[in-house]
């Protein structure tokens, strides 16, 4: 029996597919120019009880499970600017932050609107004092940016840090993820104030086999799903607590880390022609065109993706085949397609498109797709609005929460990377689960981490350094559409 060899054309590299004895070959290296061509390398078989599978990021056909590299590898980041709390230049005054989000407002007015917000712990470099009403009991200051703070409204103004200042951790700006997140797995766990004292441990313990007589360090017992971000460990008596990033502790033992969601979506090349297709389920079947039909030949694993050459039907059913003749069925697959620019977004603007029927994002500049990647909207009885928004509010992070007729309270701490579009709706990140490609939110739109923290920086308002939250802007378009049916 003659052996074929078969070349298969991945995104960014070229591998070879043996099909008699379905033996895979490594796929990988920089994209080539149509000059540079790739030697065929051949592997032993693999054994014959083996099924190659598509690899979710390489795009090439291996024998074993893949091995999954560090997501927080795969979505290193240049990093945007210096976190806040650092000062340059040496000011003379600075406006330091004591409330968990100080306000940053657009005017020295009795009437100024909140214009953005700066952390506990940060501080920003002052310009001048301002004469303005509205700042009662204390006085106002103009940024040295942009922006006012009111020195009665959660600020310091003085020439260095007190000496008291807060410690929390800053976020990472650098990474897939701005912190550390954990789920609390024990339903009724308790949430603290404080650290507790050694009686009051006593107490908590015993509250917690009764759910009575509970210490009044007691915060909130955390029924429903909480997640929370982790900001240090402290220690008390015979117990290791987590302080959280918004100021409250928790049991270690309550915490169930959460591992960074390894999906990460593609940045599109020009010349790269859409659509794209994800696989969404946990694996496909996987088929390779031949003559007198379709041959199973292995896998195509969650979140493979792969530019879509051909569309056909075969046994009453469709498939979505690669320019190689590989084909999973097209029900496995969420497409992300080129649209033209909608109506309401003028020439020359960015803008992104959010398919609520496939359930993808494609990012725009201002015509030519930059950026694709799948995503989880609202599941049935919380839609996710259709229409042209401009992003008006964002957030390095911020907490969401609620409540859920079936699922019950559910508190969701320090959300990445968000971007409000229309009253409570935005993109977000999503660290909490892996099924992008799934309608499972409350309406906004889950995005992979490392995809938001890159829409959250190539998108406008743009965020001035040191601050956490800004408002009051008219950024980015954001198109979102529903398939007819």
């Amino acid at each position: 029996m003659s052996r074929w060899t078969i070349t298969i054309q991945c995104r960014r590299a070229v591998a070879v597919f043996a099909l008699a004895s379905l033996a895979a070959l490594s796929c990988g290296g920089e994209k080539k120019s149509p000059a540079q061509k790739s030697e065929p390398q051949t592997v032993e078989p693999a054994p014959k009880e083996a099924a190659p599978v598509l690899d979710e990021h390489t795009g090439k056909l291996v024998f074993k499970g893949p091995s999954r590299k560090d997501a927080l590898e795969r979505a290193r980041f240049v990093k945007p600017f210096e976190s806040g709390g650092e000062v340059e230049n040496d000011p003379s005054l600075i406006a330091y932050a004591y409330r968990f989000n100080s306000r940053i407002f657009n005017s020295a007015a009795a009437s100024a609107a909140t214009l953005g917000i700066f952390r506990r712990g940060t501080w920003l470099p002052v310009a001048r004092d301002v004469t303005g009403p509205g700042c009662e009991g204390g006085r106002w200051y103009a940024l040295d940016a942009e922006g006012y703070v009111c020195s009665s409204d959660g600020v310091v103004i003085s020439e260095k840090p007190p000496q008291d200042a807060a410690t929390s951790r800053a976020p990472r700006l650098d990474g897939a993820l701005p912190y550390e997140y954990a789920q609390i797995k024990e339903p009724g766990a308790p949430r603290l104030y404080r650290v507790p004292k050694e009686n009051e441990l006593l107490r908590l313990n015993k509250a917690r086999e009764t759910g009575k007589a509970w210490p009044e360090v007691l915060d909130k017992q955390m029924i429903g799903d909480y997640f929370v971000a982790k900001d240090k460990v402290v220690e008390s008596s015979k117990e290791r607590l987590w302080r959280t990033v918004f100021g409250r502790y928790v049991f270690e033992r309550d915490l169930e880390p959460m591992p960074l969601p390894p999906m990460v979506g593609s940045k599109l090349d020009e010349g790269d022609a859409l659509p794209l297709a994800f696989v969404y389920k946990k694996q496909a079947p996987l088929y390779k065109i031949l003559d007198g039909g379709l041959s199973h030949v292995g896998v195509a694993q969650k979140h493979v993706r792969f530019f879509v050459d051909n569309i056909f039907e075969e046994g009453g059913r469709r498939f979505v085949a690669r320019k190689d003749g590989l084909a999973v069925p097209r029900d496995d697959v969420r497409l992300a397609r080129r649209i033209p620019r909608p109506d309401r977004v003028p020439e020359g603007q960015k803008w992104i498109h959010v398919d609520l029927s496939e359930q993808t994002l494609v990012a725009y500049e201002p015509s030519a797709p930059v950026y694709a990647t799948v995503v989880s909207s609202g599941k049935p009885g919380y839609d996710t609005p259709r229409g042209t928004f401009r992003i008006r509010k964002k957030f390095l992070s911020i907490t969401m929460n609620g409540h859920d007729p079936k699922e019950g309270t559910y508190d969701v701490g320090e959300v990445p990377w968000t971007m409000y579009y229309f009253k409570s709706y935005a993109l977000h990140g999503a660290y909490w689960h892996n099924d992008f490609g799934v309608t499972r939110s409350h309406g906004c739109t889950n995005i992979a981490p490392a995809d938001a923290k890159w829409l959250f920086y190539w998108t406008s308002p743009k965020l001035p350094k040191g601050w956490h939250g800004v408002r009051l802007a008219e950024g980015t378009y954001v198109h979102l559409t529903r398939s007819a049916g």
